[in-house]
């Protein structure tokens, strides 16, 4: 008998590979880069760097990586492992907490950003 995809599977997965996260902020863009994310700063200096934007790409990267590992899975999974994983993916909502603090003693910014998928990408591919 054929045993079915477990949502533990899945979570181990995700949690491995959030733990090998690249180790330079260059190899995390262009992670970024390959998951299609577009990032517009809408008001504020996004383009300055700095700690606190090193930790929302590092965020994004987790977002992209664990999307990439859901969608690839989840049609596999029974209503049970389903809810299961959903569940876990509730609880990551604070996966990083990081906005209104910094950490390399930089002042507070106030900037609102733009974070989108390029769908003009996805159409080229079908």
């Amino acid at each position: 008998m054929r045993r079915g995809l477990k949502a533990i599977e899945i979570i181990e997965e995700i949690v491995k590979t959030i733990d090998d996260l690249p180790l330079t902020d260059t190899d995390v863009v262009k992670d970024i880069a390959t998951m299609r994310f577009k990032i517009r700063s809408l008001s504020g200096n996004f383009a300055a760097p700095s700690m606190f934007h090193r930790n929302i790409l590092r965020s994004l990267w987790k977002i992209g990586k664990i999307d990439e590992i859901v969608s690839k899975s989840f049609d596999k999974l029974a209503t049970t492992e389903k809810e299961k994983l959903i569940n876990y993916l509730d609880s990551l909502e604070d996966l990083e907490p990081f906005l209104g603090e910094t950490t390399d003693g930089t002042s507070k910014e106030i900037f609102a950003l733009e974070v989108f998928r390029d769908a003009a990408a996805d159409r080229s591919i079908n």
